[in-house]
């Protein structure tokens, strides 16, 4: 029982993935998700509900099931289905992607996928381009995935923000899907893309442009009207995606829309649900997408869309093992690359930081879990019997079978049938231990024989929440790893010797087992290590807590590298091949490379002649270490030759790298001491305001699910063209009145600030709790006399908007008003201010969800080039004594070296007084705060957003919601100072300033 698809992603799942992290196990199921594999342990229930929502002639055999195979297939329109080996069946429509029934150039079968007819274990990250609008930084994203082991990534295309207005796309800057798709062929990454229409991916409107809340039809259905709202923007996505189909690209794979289910399931038998998934499918095809499969990410093994009408080439379902959660960033969290959500970009759900847990961070900064995929990714690259090998057994001492003596281990083994590897995969019973368990195991070998109970004297260990990999008759080149207690990181052969990289906990001790040619008799010491030579192979062993954090040990034609886990996790694999197929996309050990420790990121290798060319980043002075081929005589980084020697102890090339940017070499200015503007940013709570020139909200009914709770009219934002950012109302009445109820809809942990005729009201703050929280703030505002006119009294509602809810059904505005008089005294009118050009917002490269209503937004004063010479001067850290809203202005200088990467972020500090301020940088909008509720405190700001050699203007707001409210911090300052090979003097995104959009 076991076949499963190999293809694996960090995209959702990372650092301790795949086999950790799972409490009360009972049976593994690896399963595809975005074209993504991930390990999730089910109970024999869930298996059984599993096995009961998908058709039995899917079922081939358990194995199928065990391995989330269940590729499915439809007869859709009357069009037979046709079926391939092992049972699975081609989805009609499709041209058919089963690897041996199929001439496609992407195929896969039960085990994995197939490139060029070479089968290919796929490991990808996920990415989320339209998170970092600085596209001249997306290179260095790709080469540290690439770097660290993957050789794939998944991306999210987001409608919304691609598509300001009914009809209309924009593929260009930070939606520019072919400039992206060209990296990745650059870089040497495969892709799946994921364009939806519904992503989710925490976004406003879970992706679908805000503007679809006003078309009168629901959502992913058959509808025609929202078939004609999402038919254009699918079917250019196609068209421009095309080209980039294997082998001339990259592209490997498409999802059709995310998470979804059918009509049955959702219980909307009119609603034409898989006609409208089969509807998207058919038009990636007939957009020209017809070389690589579909895919579709159940959001759990329901086996939506693995068979029927709607059915996908390649099904799969999300798994979260460990959850993940926005609020906690140090509770297990799973994203790939973290991101920002600016300009209103991200769902009520979270905040401006996209970052929760990423092992590059927002700031494109390498964490340790970069080094976790690593070590996961260089192992599973370098066994391909692991795309073969069926799981044979699992337990522990409570349940299935015991391989291992102690009751606080499950283990699972998987058996390759044609290499004879065994893996078992070791990890304790429950995420929940956080101490050290040891153990024995019982394995089998052709070599020590079955049920041996390896380590022969001593024992393993697992610290707390971690899993291993242990191997026995393990392939490397020429030679075999017959047992080892020490993990495998991966291996490659140099002129005829093969060299294999173990590593090991310091504090564990170590016993391996090598069969490989020409060994000496005779046993000796090696690096403190003990060499047994036996009749059919050689015993290496050594004690825990070694003086030496790494050691090569020779045994014939065979190396042995030895390391400890920290020295491994600053180890890189690159290859030195370059041109495209599939051995530039898949760094096997069959692919030439060299190894090399050290370096804070190795980013790129060559090899052409004597000289190995390395292109990587440091943030220390460095020793390198280089195993390769003898052929290296010369060395160079980044452009400058590195003297090197030959390491007789380790077999290695090792050589210094000096790093220039210590001290206080990369200078950034304290901008608490610059030159700070302001204005009050509420000139229109007075009366005698004017806004005759502003959107009279004067609609009676609306179509969406939700209405208005009270008043006569809707006051929605997206009803009158404005769908993000902050927004003001103001009613209008003559007369009297004793007061006004007021329901405000923000989205969770919104504000709103209430004024009549000058004079503060109140103000109210939302707050969320995981997926739910305050999303509608209620005010019952009180009158006395002397705050009426006879004539002209004017409420003014100052809110917020923290973005559309990802179910899409919660509109963003006034959602019910009543005014409290005693003689039936009523509203006259409604105006809104939204932001400029509403649906028409003349910012075509920020696009329509960077900016809001708000004075200082209509005027201009965030954008790059704004004249503040008519503005006071006073500074945030002063701040306001009064409830209101105040708007800040200052610009720097930044002079940072070109060989420097410097990540830099604007950093607040929580506050007991209640205060909101949204951070703009040079026209963008980077991070909104707010001081009693956090918890984001810190907010990077790329490069290309900021000038790295050049002015930058900023602004920032301080909304007081109550009285009197300071910034107690401000700052810029520098996350990492590292000395980079990476694209320097990006400059500035080449965006509209204050003249393009306001003069």
């Amino acid at each position: 029982m076991g076949n499963r698809l190999r293809i694996l992603s960090f995209g959702v799942n990372l650092g301790s993935v795949a086999w950790r992290n799972v409490e009360k196990p009972r049976l593994t199921l690896q399963y595809i998700t975005l074209g993504t594999i991930f390990v999730q342990e089910l109970t024999a229930s869930s298996r059984s509900r599993l096995r009961s929502l998908l058709p039995a002639q899917k079922l081939v055999s358990m194995k199928f099931l065990a391995s989330a195979q269940l590729l499915g297939a439809i007869t859709s329109l009357g069009i037979s289905s046709v079926i391939a080996q092992n049972g699975y069946q081609v989805p009609a429509g499709s041209p058919g992607f089963y690897h041996g029934n199929s001439t496609a150039k992407v195929t896969f079968d039960q085990y994995s996928l197939f490139l060029d007819d070479s089968r290919t274990l796929f490991l990808s990250g996920e990415f989320h381009p339209f998170r970092l609008p600085s596209p001249e930084l997306w290179k260095d994203v790709l080469q540290k995935f690439k770097a660290a082991g993957l050789n794939g990534v998944s991306v999210y295309w987001h409608w919304g923000l691609t598509s300001p207005r009914k009809g209309v796309n924009r593929w260009t800057h930070h939606n520019d899907i072919v400039k992206f798709l060209k990296l990745c062929q650059e870089v040497g990454l495969l892709a799946i893309v994921r364009p939806g229409p519904y992503i989710n991916a925490e976004s406003s409107g879970g992706g679908l442009p805000a503007w679809l809340t006003n078309v009168p039809a629901l959502a992913r259905t058959n509808a025609t009207l929202y078939r004609d709202a999402w038919h254009p923007y699918i079917k250019e996505f196609a068209e421009l995606s095309a080209p980039f189909q294997y082998p001339n690209g990259p592209l490997i794979g498409i999802q059709s829309e995310n998470e979804f289910s059918t009509s049955a399931f959702y219980n909307l038998p009119a609603a034409g649900l898989e006609y409208y998934m089969q509807d998207v499918i058919d038009t990636y095809r007939a957009g020209g997408l017809t070389k690589i499969p579909t895919t579709h990410n159940d959001n759990w093994p329901k086996g939506m869309y693995a068979s029927g009408v709607g059915a996908v080439d390649l099904y799969g379902w999300d798994g979260y093992p460990a959850l993940f959660d926005c609020r906690h960033p140090d509770t297990w969290p799973e994203m790939n690359t973290g991101g920002t959500c600016w300009g209103n970009l991200g769902t009520e759900s979270i905040y401006s930081s996209y970052d929760y847990g990423a092992a590059l961070r927002e700031d494109r900064t390498i964490t340790p879990k970069l080094g976790e995929i690593k070590l996961q990714s260089f192992f599973l690259h370098a066994s391909p019997a692991y795309m073969t090998a069926d799981r044979v057994g699992d337990g522990s001492q409570a349940t299935g079978t015991a391989y291992s003596d102690s009751s606080e281990v499950y283990t699972t083994v998987w058996h390759d049938s044609k290499s004879g590897t065994n893996f078992y995969v070791v990890r304790q019973t429950s995420n929940a231990k956080i101490t050290k368990t040891e153990f024995t195991l019982r394995v089998n070998s052709t070599v020590l024989g079955n049920n041996v109970v390896v380590p022969s004297s001593g024992v393993m260990a697992l610290n707390g929440r971690e899993s291993k990999v242990i191997v026995t008759d393990y392939s490397f080149g020429s030679s075999k790893l017959i047992f080892s207690t020490a993990e495998v990181l991966t291996w490659q052969t140099f002129d005829g010797i093969d060299y294999i990289y173990l590593y090991t906990n310091p504090t564990d001790s170590v016993e391996i087992v090598v069969q490989t040619s020409s060994v000496s008799s005779g046993n000796s010491t090696q690096s403190g290590f003990t060499i047994t030579n036996k009749q059919k192979y050689t015993v290496i062993s050594g004690s825990a807590n070694r003086s030496s954090s790494i050691a090569a040990i020779s045994i014939g034609k065979a190396v042995v590298l030895i390391a400890d886990k920290a020295v491994a996790l600053a180890s890189w694999a690159p290859r030195v091949t370059s041109g495209k197929g599939v051995n530039y996309y898949t760094p096997s050990p069959q692919v030439a490379g060299v190894i090399i420790t050290g370096p804070y990121f190795v980013r790129t290798a060559s090899l052409k002649g004597s000289t190995l060319t390395l292109q990587g980043d440091i943030n220390a002075d460095t020793t390198i270490d280089i195993w390769g081929p003898s052929s290296i005589k010369t060395v160079t980084w980044n452009g400058k030759t590195v003297s090197v020697s030959r390491n007789s102890q380790l077999k290695s090339l090792r050589g210094k790298l000096q790093y220039n940017l210590g001290g206080n070499k990369v200078k950034i200015p304290d901008i608490s001491k610059g030159r700070w503007k302001c204005i009050d940013n509420t000139p229109e709570i007075s009366a005698s305001f004017d806004d005759s020139t502003w959107v009279v909200a004067n609609k009676t009914t609306t179509a969406r699910p939700q209405q208005p709770y009270e008043g006569k009219y809707v006051l929605y934002g997206s009803e009158y063209g404005f769908h993000a950012g902050d927004l003001i109302w103001r009613g209008h009445f003559d007369g009297n009145a004793t007061g006004v109820n007021l329901s405000i809809q923000t989205g969770f942990s919104g504000a709103m600030s209430v004024f009549i005729n000058s004079k503060f009201l109140g103000s109210a703050q939302g707050s969320s709790e995981g997926w739910s929280g305050v999303d509608i703030l209620n005010g019952n505002y009180t009158f006395t006399p002397d705050l009426l006119r006879k004539k002209g009294n004017v409420i003014t509602v100052y809110h917020d908007n923290t973005g559309l809810a990802s179910d899409y059904n919660k509109p963003r505005g006034v959602v019910g008003y009543k005014l409290l008089s005693t003689t039936g005294n009523d509203f006259t009118k409604w105006t809104v201010s939204g932001n400029v050009g509403g649906e028409y917002a003349p910012d075509d490269v920020r696009g329509q969800y960077n900016e809001g209503g708000w004075y200082y937004e209509r005027i201009g004063a965030h954008l790059p080039g704004f004249d503040d010479s008519r503005w006071s001067t006073c500074t945030p850290y002063k701040g306001r004594d009064t409830a209101g809203i105040t708007v800040y202005r200052t610009e720097f200088e930044l002079d940072i070296p070109d060989d420097a990467d410097v990540p830099l972020a604007f950093d607040f500090e929580l506050d007991t007084a209640a205060y909101r301020s949204v951070i703009w940088v040079n026209g963008w909008q980077f991070g909104r705060f707010a001081s009693t509720l956090g918890p984001q405190t810190s907010y990077p700001v790329p490069e290309g957003i900021l000038d790295h050699q050049g002015k930058n203007e900023v602004v920032v707001t301080l909304w007081a919601l109550n009285g009197t409210a300071k910034m107690k911090k401000f700052e810029l300052n520098k996350r990492a100072v590292i000395s980079s090979s990476k694209t320097s003097r990006i400059g500035l995104v080449d965006a509209p300033d204050w003249k393009d959009l306001r003069d």
